[in-house]
């Protein structure tokens, strides 16, 4: 039977822990990879990234974003899902003491372990966990005292391991829901299937050197939640207005710091109409860029139903130039992963004070805040929006 993975006491951020329940650092970053990129095979373009506008909100994400398109989307069956990786706001990595900052030179940030390196070991950071628990309560999931964590199998130049160390069968927490009020005054409850933690990959660049692709590892291991809602959003509207809800969440409860530019915050987008297959819009940096990418895939969808071509479940990217949707791949489905359970990490046992403590020091809640701004501050619900679009969030010095 293993051990708990935590001591209850408050500990220092970044501090890790290994099976047994007893602290240790992790490995420090590895002096020995070279700062300069690592040169790789051409490798498929996979994202297109752009910047997010300030000040965005949901109404005006495009043109076609009407009345008659929600009734368009409604007659088409279109069901929509959200697979959010938040970047968790903790000094180091999710299995390493490496560092998470934005911005360092090119494989300066990457530890032994995030390098995949032979006889390395990945040790928990604490920090992640409590501020995966402190999302769950926000969001009123179902917190489970045991989780375990696996290894998703997948080929990519800047994945080093070969696998992705996940939650997908067991996660930390499950249910819940985020609450959203519309642009046209609509009430909506968001159902969410589950929180899981896991890690990030490098990233890949394509446009450094001609006909060559770099990889920079720093962004290996960053520790991530993932977020899945259930396929329950009825428009491109409210998918883009969840986000930005969410991100608002995440903010403020501190877990994440919602920097989409930055990847801090991106969003997988899971859309099928009736009578077609499920597509998975890869990767989208912007909110924007989510609802732009909705309304073309289910129209994308829709057209070709009506002209008789079948609709195959893949995976698309967003080229934001072009303004629709690419493919990539046939879709995967669970076993093409070989899932296995980690075997270099026991179970995540979540004591019962660690959550009290967390609870307990989560503050007000986001819903409360918006109340006593309205109500004692007499702010319009615009006024509050702005106020929390500002990062950090200006509602913490009104509460």
């Amino acid at each position: 039977m293993f051990a708990s993975l935590f001591h209850v006491g408050s500990l220092p951020r970044g501090t890790h822990f290994n099976g047994k329940g007893t602290r240790r650092q992790s490995s420090r970053p590895a002096a020995a990879l070279p700062r300069a990129v690592i040169i790789v095979a051409m490798w498929r373009r996979s994202a297109c990234r752009g910047p997010l506008r300030a000040g965005w909100s949901p109404r005006f994400a495009s043109a076609s974003t009407s009345a008659s398109d929600a009734a368009s989307h409604a007659e088409w069956g279109l069901k929509i899902g959200l697979e959010v990786h938040a970047q968790i706001a903790t000094a180091s990595k999710l299995f390493s003491a490496a560092s998470t900052a934005f911005g360092a030179d090119p494989n300066s940030q990457a530890a032994f372990v995030d390098a995949a390196l032979p006889g390395t070991l990945p040790v928990l950071n604490e920090g992640c966990v409590r501020m995966a628990v402190a999302t769950a309560l926000s969001l009123n999931c179902e917190l489970h005292r045991k989780s375990v964590f696996e290894r998703k199998h997948y080929f990519y130049a800047d994945l080093p391991h070969g696998y992705q160390i996940t939650q997908q069968a067991s996660p930390i927490a499950t249910g819940g829901s985020v609450e959203l009020s519309l642009p046209d005054g609509e009430q909506l409850s968001v159902a969410l299937e589950r929180i899981q933690l896991e890690i990030d990959t490098g990233q890949s660049h394509h446009d450094i050197v001609p006909g060559m692709t770099m990889v920079d590892l720093n962004r290996a291991g960053n520790p991530l939640m993932e977020i899945v809602t259930a396929p329950v959003l009825p428009s491109a509207a409210a998918a883009a207005a969840f986000v930005l809800e969410l991100q608002r969440t995440l903010r403020h409860i501190g877990a994440c710091d919602g920097n989409m530019e930055q990847g801090s915050m991106r969003v997988d987008v899971n859309v099928s109409v009736a009578g077609g297959e499920r597509c998975e819009v890869k990767n989208l940096n912007t909110v924007r860029g989510v609802a732009r990418a909705i309304e073309y895939e289910a129209r994308r969808q829709h057209e070709a139903l009506e002209s008789g071509e079948a609709v195959p479940s893949e995976t698309r990217r967003w080229d934001n130039g072009a303004g629709k949707t690419v493919g990539m791949r046939s879709k995967e489905d669970a076993w093409d992963y070989r899932f296995m359970p980690e075997p270099d990490l026991p179970p995540l046992l979540l004591p019962a004070a660690l959550v009290e403590e967390v609870r307990e020091g989560l503050g007000d809640s986001l819903a409360a805040v918006r109340a006593r701004l309205r109500e004692t501050h007499g702010l319009s619900a615009y006024d509050i929006g702005v106020l929390e679009a500002r990062i950090p969030p200006c509602c913490a010095f009104l509460k």
